[in-house]
């Protein structure tokens, strides 16, 4: 498919696992919602910190 050539010889990002993980334990609609929630909650950490997204950040735990 189209997808599988665009990631041809390239890692997958610890948030495509993450997705790909969460769309093996649910289903196709449930699995959308939570990547969408997952990047919308992203994309505002990132404007409220004015930083840029790093797909390989690991979050230290406190």
């Amino acid at each position: 498919s189209a997808r599988r050539n665009q990631n041809a010889g390239r890692p997958l990002s610890p948030l495509q696992h993450w997705a790909l993980g969460v769309q093996a334990r649910s289903n196709h609609n449930k699995a959308a919602c939570a990547v969408a929630n997952k990047l919308a909650r992203i994309a505002w950490a990132s404007w409220a910190n004015g930083t840029c997204f790093d797909p390989e950040y690991q979050a230290v735990a406190a």
